[in-house]
């Protein structure tokens, strides 16, 4: 009995000194994700350091629900790249957005996406493409009655 005594608590011993996984909570993870973009703009100029910060912020929402803010961050985060000049990166996170919010049915995100695809066109001086994206978007703005959007 006191063989196994002694074994149950080394056993709890080095159990509890297991280094436990730590996780941000939703609040702090936020936080970090709003810092990290914050701190991108402050180094749009130079690509390398904007890039480590702008990846750590979408490191970080990557790893939140498909919730309202998770598209937030995602938008944000676009606007990040669009500004730095990665025109293309900007498109990818957006088309990323479209398919997620396809994928749980999400028809805000649909038509904010569309909105987004048409600006990137826009920027690329694709008018035919612009206009497209821009009626989907207006089509699935109505749908929402979301007026406001619509205009």
């Amino acid at each position: 009995m006191l063989k196994v005594a002694k074994f149950f608590f080394i056993f709890l011993f080095f159990l509890g000194c297991s280094k436990p996984e730590r996780k941000l909570s939703l609040s702090s993870q936020q936080d970090s994700i709003v810092f990290y973009i914050e701190k991108s703009y402050e180094y749009i100029d130079s690509t390398s350091l904007f890039q480590n910060y702008i990846q750590k912020a979408e490191k970080f929402n990557s790893e939140r629900e498909f919730d309202s803010l998770y598209f937030v961050n995602n938008y944000n985060i676009s606007f990040s790249y669009h500004n730095a000049g990665f025109n293309k990166k900007f498109k990818e996170i957006i088309e990323n957005n479209l398919q997620i919010a396809f994928n749980i049915g999400d028809s805000l995100n649909i038509a904010r996406s569309y909105a987004q695809l048409g600006n990137y066109y826009s920027f690329e001086s694709k008018r035919d493409s612009a206009v497209l994206y821009y009626q989907l978007a207006e089509k699935n703005f109505f749908k929402l009655r979301n007026n406001f959007a619509i205009g």
